[in-house]
């Protein structure tokens, strides 16, 4: 008998066939889902690739045209028209980070292009117009560039002034004549060219020892000195021989030693006149000095007789280099050209030997050829004192301007020892 049908002997149902099917559908679906997403992804990645380089576009344009521009004196209105069309980009459309790193980048660099070259005012103003964030940091560079160029000139202007100094200091140096000007003189020479204080005050405050170093020769400049003049002495007296030695300016200088000399033998103005003269004699109980006491006595009109003779050309001898002696003679005592005391110590020389001849008997007429004598003899010693006086002045001339060119050439040679030794002294004076 068959057995009956229960739950224990009744064997599950068997779901693999369904199961494999539905496991198909399943992957199928699921397969069909993923494809989907997939394409879906693609797309998306599609598009997000290509919005990306549309904005890495933008931003290299807008990069190209910061890198690009050229006219750093429009940089500002360049950021202004720059900045506006960012402003009217779309959210993303560009990477507005990079593009204001550059742009900062660029107008950062003209801030400082501006500030290196010295265009403080010019930077300080372009700083003000701009969108710089560093504006701080471009601030203190400016500050630093303007005091730096302070510096600058400050020191340029220390230096030209030590240069113009010190041709100024050693003129005055030069031009003083001694150490209580000098200091004035420096003085008013740096302040007359604008020579700043701190130079002025420095070359002001050693003037007098400069000086004082400037114009004190050392030993061994003396010596060097002594040996240049002793040369020039040892030259200059033996000109000045051969001048003095020359036969026709002997010849003049004892023509004058002789012409000095009759007046100063016996001169009559050691006694005032010749009448003094005899009325000394007078007193003394002299019979000579009677006849000569006053003008209307025998031998002052003789004397004056004698003289008009002379005046009108006629003396002792018949021959014509005697009259033409007396003639000059006559001129040059009537013109003045032979002195007053001449004259007069010929009258005493004349009495004088008158008297010694006849001490007691007074005879005129000697007296008159004595006097005659004393008259040609003076004449004689006139001419030949005015014929050599031309040597003698020109020889005298020569010897007087050799002694002055020695002591020129003296001078100049301590003067070139002192500036000699002086440019030394004055290249340490800086």
């Amino acid at each position: 008998m068959a057995n009956p049908i229960t739950w224990k002997n009744v064997g599950m149902p068997s779901f693999s066939g369904a199961n494999y099917l539905a496991a198909n559908a399943g992957q199928t679906i699921t397969g069909g889902m993923d494809r989907l997403a997939q394409v879906a992804g693609s797309i998306e990645a599609q598009r997000a690739k290509e919005f990306q380089a549309t904005k890495d576009a933008a931003t290299n344009q807008f990069l190209t045209q910061i890198q690009d521009f050229n006219q750093p004196g429009q940089l500002a209105g360049f950021e202004q028209q720059l900045r506006t069309q960012l402003g009217g980009m779309g959210a993303g459309e560009v990477d507005a980070a990079k593009v204001n790193a550059a742009l900062q980048g660029r107008l950062g660099q003209r801030a400082n292009n501006l500030i290196t070259s010295g265009q403080f005012d010019e930077a300080e103003q372009f700083i003000g117009q701009v969108g710089i964030n560093d504006k701080s940091g471009l601030n203190t560079n400016l500050a630093s560039g303007r005091q730096a160029q302070a510096d600058a000139q400050a020191a340029a202007k220390l230096k030209q002034d030590k240069e113009r100094a010190i041709g100024l200091y050693n003129a005055a140096l030069n031009g003083s004549k001694n150490r209580y000007e000098v200091q004035g003189k420096v003085t008013r020479a740096l302040e007359k060219a604008n020579i700043s204080a701190p130079v002025a005050k420095e070359y002001i405050g050693r003037s007098v020892d400069d000086f004082d170093k400037l114009n004190t020769l050392s030993t061994e400049d003396e010596a060097g000195y002594s040996r240049v003049a002793d040369n020039l002495k040892t030259v200059a007296t033996r000109e000045i021989e051969t001048l003095q030695s020359d036969p026709a300016a002997i010849k003049a200088r004892t023509a004058q030693e002789e012409w000095d000399g009759y007046a100063l033998d016996d001169s009559g103005t050691q006694y005032g006149s010749f009448e003094t003269y005899a009325q000394m004699d007078q007193a003394k109980g002299d019979s000579w000095g009677r006849f000569f006491t006053d003008e209307v006595s025998e031998g002052s009109v003789m004397i004056q007789e004698t003289l008009n003779e002379l005046a009108q050309g006629r003396g002792p001898g018949k021959d014509g280099s005697s009259k033409a002696l007396w003639k000059k003679i006559g001129t040059a005592i009537a013109d003045g050209s032979i002195p007053e005391s001449y004259i007069e110590s010929a009258k005493i020389k004349a009495y004088n030997k008158s008297r010694e001849s006849d001490p007691g008997d007074v005879d005129m007429n000697r007296f008159k050829l004595n006097f005659q004598d004393q008259l040609r003899e003076l004449g004689l010693k006139w001419q030949q004192y005015n014929a050599g006086n031309t040597v003698r002045k020109n020889n005298e001339a020569k010897i007087r301007e050799r002694e002055a060119r020695l002591f020129e050439d003296l001078e100049y040679a301590r003067k070139a020892t002192r500036d000699n030794a002086s440019a030394h002294r004055l290249a340490s004076f800086r």
